[in-house]
């Protein structure tokens, strides 16, 4: 009997998680884009591999300038950025560093959920 009890509570809990939504990076990421919203970085930052992961396999939509690629050097340059990983929000606004989702949307406005 315990058994059987221990066991429904573990199916209930196994379930319970399985059955959570998943944030909805495309979305979010679609909107920062739209946005005309970059992050700036470099293959060899590892905040920078940090942040890509965060997003998973919508990263491909953000728009990414990668500032260790020679062609990309004058962009980098042009606007200043020093430290990676930066967010260029707008003309006034870049902050470096990884951001939250939760962050990112405080900054921006697209939603995240």
């Amino acid at each position: 009997m315990k058994r059987m009890i221990l066991l429904i509570i573990l199916t209930l809990i196994f379930t319970a998680g399985c059955n959570q939504k998943s944030p909805d990076t495309k979305s979010f990421a679609q909107c920062l884009t739209g946005q005309g919203i970059k992050m700036y970085g470099a293959s060899w930052c590892y905040h920078c591999k940090q942040q890509k992961a965060m997003f998973g396999q919508d990263w491909v939509l953000i728009n990414y300038i990668e500032c260790a690629n020679p062609e990309n050097a004058e962009k980098c340059k042009k606007a200043g950025i020093e430290a990676y990983p930066t967010w260029y929000i707008n003309a006034s606004t870049r902050v470096k560093g990884k951001l939250s989702f939760q962050k990112l949307s405080k900054l921006t406005g697209c939603k995240f959920e």
